[in-house]
């Protein structure tokens, strides 16, 4: 009996580690072809590798840099809240995801995730940076959305409409 439990353990565990190296090899694979500039090859990769193990962070928040780096910037926010959601107390992806958000507009999002990463690492070096432009980008976005800050153009009808 000792016997078969001890083979039934052992082949769980060599199935586990088989699985954790085909995971691996399929980010390094994904990275690779990234570095090659092969885009749909790297991102087929990445999802092999999140299939293997959705609960890893590295597949996601690699497919969402991938993602956001071509411009898909609501699939890479959607592959960064995963990879939170995997890894929660890594600044780094609170820092990313804040960056998908300023590439959609979503400045008080970008804000938002700015401050996690902040409350998770003070010293942060690119969530500080971040921050800064983040705030800077809020007083100017304040400053156009009041009217008497706001320039208008100088024609007519402009003209006499603020008259």
């Amino acid at each position: 009996m000792k016997k078969i439990v001890f083979t039934f353990v052992f082949a769980l565990v060599c199935q586990s580690y088989a699985w954790a190296n085909d995971y691996n090899a399929h980010i390094d694979e994904g990275n690779r072809l990234w570095a090659e500039n092969n885009i749909t090859a790297a991102q087929k990769a990445f999802e092999k590798a999140i299939k293997l193990d959705p609960e890893k962070a590295i597949g996601h928040a690699r497919l969402a840099g991938l993602l956001l780096t071509n411009n898909k910037n609501k699939q890479a926010i959607k592959a960064y809240q995963k990879a939170i959601n995997a890894d929660p107390t890594n600044p780094a992806l609170f820092v990313a995801l804040g960056i998908a958000y300023l590439h959609e507009g979503a400045y008080g999002m970008a804000q938002e995730m700015v401050k996690q990463a902040l409350v998770l690492d003070p010293e942060h070096m690119n969530g500080k940076k971040l921050e800064e432009y983040v705030n800077k980008k809020m007083e100017v976005i304040a400053q156009t959305d009041n009217p008497k800050k706001a320039i208008a153009p100088k024609d007519s009808v402009h003209q006499k409409m603020n008259k």
